[in-house]
């Protein structure tokens, strides 16, 4: 440790001195207090003794210590201040160090930044170069996309409408199916009708020939004449005729039997037998309408419900008792 200065010293001593004055001041001030006369005398002793005893330690005080004291002070005092001047030092040296790699470090980081400020403005670059051509295939991009969506709800339109449509063709296809099942059960009733005609036909010609054989033989024999006059249709015929016109009673006989005939009874039998014709052709039409209506009713053969199918129905049904009278007549004389 470094020794003290004769500044430090001599102010140490000075304290040391005064501390018995002030010490002897504050107990006389208590105790051994005078009046204002007896202390006059004292105060200039006591300061006229302070100023020599400083006097005294200032020229103590510059006294020189002794040389070689004073070089081992000078020596340690160096000595301090050197280890100060190294600790000193090594501190700065590491601060330096520190900075020194902070700098290599940011040096480092600004070279890093440089490339990338270089890096971003060639992208800026190139995205203003490119900007026109994105603004403009953004433009396309937006006319494509309305486009598409247009068609897309024309698609939707289309396929609302082609599912309209199917399901208005099932349907027709199956009323065409309805209609084509009525058809052929329609034409397979035409065709049984047909037969049925083609039959009747056929029934017609077979009592042509037989009524003109049994004309044959009832002019040839007179037993089958006797039989022919007792025939109960014959009877119920002539009874009708005789009731309807007396006049004309022996016409079918002198037809039959080869008598004479004169003009005016051929002419009342032609006049009867067309109010015959037109009685029966008016019942015929009755018939065709009572017919056509039962046709109508019926759900599969209301399509046939025309003139000719009609006609050929009305005339079976007018033709058919006839034909079964005429066979019932036949078996009865054969």
């Amino acid at each position: 440790m470094a020794s003290p200065s004769p500044a430090d010293r001599t102010l140490i001593l000075l304290s040391l001195l005064l501390l018995p004055f002030n010490l002897f001041s504050i107990f006389y001030r208590t105790h051994l207090r005078p009046t204002g006369r007896q202390a006059r005398p004292i105060r200039p002793a006591i300061l006229s003794g302070l100023l020599i005893s400083l006097s005294t330690i200032l020229v103590l005080s510059e006294v020189d210590p002794p040389p070689a004291t004073r070089a081992f002070g000078i020596l340690e005092d160096m000595k301090l201040r050197v280890v100060e001047l190294e600790s000193l030092l090594d501190e700065k040296t590491k601060v330096l160090n520190f900075k020194i790699l902070q700098l290599e470090q940011s040096m480092k980081m600004t070279g890093e930044m440089d490339k990338k400020i270089e890096s971003l403005q060639k992208i800026i670059n190139d995205a203003k170069v490119s900007h026109v051509w994105f603004s403009s295939s953004v433009e396309k991009i937006k006319a494509i996309d309305n486009e598409v969506q247009q068609l897309w709800d024309d698609s939707r339109g289309n396929n609302i409408n082609i599912h309209a449509l199917e399901s208005k063709t099932n349907a027709a296809e199956k009323v065409v199916e309805a209609i084509v099942s009525k058809v052929e059960k329609m034409e397979s009733i035409v065709n049984e009708q047909w037969i049925q005609i083609q039959q009747l036909e056929q029934s017609l010609q077979l009592t042509k020939v037989m009524t003109s054989r049994v004309n044959k033989k009832s002019l040839s024999t007179p037993h089958r004449k006797s039989k022919f006059k007792e025939c109960p249709v014959l009877k119920l015929r002539k009874g009708v005729s005789r009731y309807a016109h007396s006049e004309i009673v022996g016409l079918p006989d002198s037809f039959f039997l080869g008598g004479t005939i004169s003009r005016s009874s051929l002419r009342k039998a032609m006049n009867q037998f067309q109010r015959l014709m037109l009685a029966a052709q008016n019942k015929h039409h009755e018939l065709q309408y009572s017919v056509k209506q039962a046709m109508e009713r019926n759900e599969y053969a209301a399509p046939l419900a025309n003139k000719e199918v009609v006609f050929f129905v009305a005339s079976a049904f007018a033709i058919l008792p006839c034909m079964m009278a005429w066979f019932m007549y036949s078996a009865y004389f054969n």
